[in-house]
Order: structure tokens, then C-alpha cells, then sequence
């Protein structure tokens, strides 16, 4: 599984949202949960000891699938609050969170829009060969059982 991610894309994400001039983190670490739900806070504060910048409910099993079928993947993460672990501010609420989250669908949009005319235009070759072998080589099927 490692990387996770396609690096060339995450780069192609990376220019284009320093070309936009967006705010954004470059790499963290996420914790996927089930969802759609919020986190107790005794999750919430598990999840922080483990050093998690994110929670998330949408990279498992999408991440894993697609490595599996040999298909290059980003992701493009969305932050609406920061979890019940804060003391300070107003709690997390679903009115908080979808207005935050219809805030952002304006950055969202360009950000595709500048993104996928970049991904249409690069050779993917090297990708391509390069992860098909990481797919051929980490197949996990039993093998045959040898005759003596």
C-alpha cells in the first residue's frame, strides 16, 4: 500500500493549489472512520494521540481498492471543523458543518477545474508501467500447492 497515494497527481494537486493561491496542508496523516457520524471526544483525543491531523470518512476502502486495480489515486480532503476534541468554540453541529462545507465547494470547483486539464495532458506511462508491477508482484492469491 505504500504509497498510498499517487505521487504525481498529489504534486499536480500541490501546483495547482499554490497557482490558485489556496490555503492548504501538504501531507498529514488521517484516520478513517465509518460514518456519516462525529467522533466521541474519547475517539477524538485517541485519534489525536496518534498524531492524526485528519478524520475522515471517505479514503477506506476507495485508497485500498484502487491500488489493488492498478488505478493511480489522490485524494483532495475538505476540512469542516475540528472535532469534539476542542474545548474552546462552538461544539460540532451539522448546520456548522455543511456551511462550511458550501463555502468551500466554490474553491472545490476551481481547484478541479485547474486540475483536470493537467491530468488530461500528462504522459502516464511511467506511472502506469510502475504501479502495474506493484500490482503484479504483491499478488496475494494462494499459489498452487507444489507436487513432491
Amino acid at each position: 500500500m505504500e504509497p498510498a497515494f499517487d505521487n504525481s497527481t498529489r504534486q499536480i494537486i500541490i501546483d495547482s493549489l499554490k497557482e490558485l493561491g489556496f490555503k492548504f496542508h501538504d501531507k498529514g496523516t488521517a484516520v478513517c472512520i465509518e460514518g456519516p457520524r462525529f467522533s466521541s471526544r474519547a475517539e477524538s483525543n485517541l485519534f489525536r494521540s496518534w498524531n492524526a491531523h485528519l478524520v475522515n470518512m471517505t479514503l477506506v476502502p476507495e485508497v485500498v481498492l484502487a491500488k489493488e486495480a492498478g488505478l493511480l489515486y489522490a485524494a483532495v480532503a475538505m476540512a469542516t471543523d475540528y472535532d469534539c476534541w476542542r474545548d474552546t468554540g462552538n461544539k460540532v453541529c451539522v448546520a456548522d458543518v455543511l456551511k462550511t462545507f458550501k463555502e468551500n465547494v466554490e474553491k472545490i470547483t476551481k481547484l478541479f477545474v485547474h486540475i483536470v486539464p493537467k491530468i488530461a495532458a500528462k504522459d502516464w506511462t511511467n506511472e502506469i508501467t510502475e504501479l502495474k508491477s506493484v500490482v503484479e508482484t504483491s499478488n496475494m492469491s494462494p499459489q498452487s500447492p507444489q507436487k513432491s
